[in-house]
């Protein structure tokens, strides 16, 4: 009896350190918190602020992480997807559960990669790194028109495959 319940541990030791190393999931810790636009399009924020002639802050977005959401703010909304934790990055879902965006996370530089569809439909590639930016416009009063679409318009392009979070091959 001793040994079937030795065996029986053994065994239930393995199936546990099997299912720990399969799911490698990514380690939220480092990705919660508040982050900000570093990039678009291959341009910093200063750059993209200068080429189309606006205030900084309108053509900036910060995004908060949580344990289970990921919200985006730009000064013409914000908009909020509970997410799916990937192997190296995670999913933001509609209310619905669907997949609206993928997001990579980069340990080695820290950073968050998505893309976004804007209204003209074109695509873009943001690259956002820790902390915030102010959203406030310098340049008057009301809504400025920054180059991100309004509340709920925001749209991923690519798809991402469910095991690892990266953009599958088209």
């Amino acid at each position: 009896m001793k040994t079937m319940k030795k065996i029986l541990a053994i065994v239930l030791m393995a199936a546990v350190v099997v299912c720990c190393t399969a799911c490698g999931g990514l380690d939220m810790s480092k990705v919660k918190g508040d982050w900000t636009l570093e990039t678009a399009a291959g341009k910093t924020v200063a750059e993209l602020a200068e080429g189309s002639g606006k205030d900084i802050a309108s053509v900036t977005m910060n995004a908060t992480v949580t344990d289970d959401s990921f919200t985006l703010s730009s000064v013409t909304g914000s908009e909020t997807y509970k997410i799916q934790v990937r192997a190296n990055g995670f999913e933001c879902l509609d209310d619905s559960k669907n997949v609206v965006m993928g997001v990579i996370y980069d340990s080695a530089k820290d950073t968050l990669t998505f893309q976004l569809k804007q209204a003209d439909g074109s695509v873009m590639d943001c690259v956002m790194k820790k902390g915030t930016a102010d959203l406030t416009v310098a340049s008057g009063e009301g809504e400025a028109e920054g180059d991100y679409e309004a509340e709920g318009d925001y749209e991923a392009e690519g798809e991402y495959e469910e095991g690892n979070g990266e953009e599958a091959a088209e």
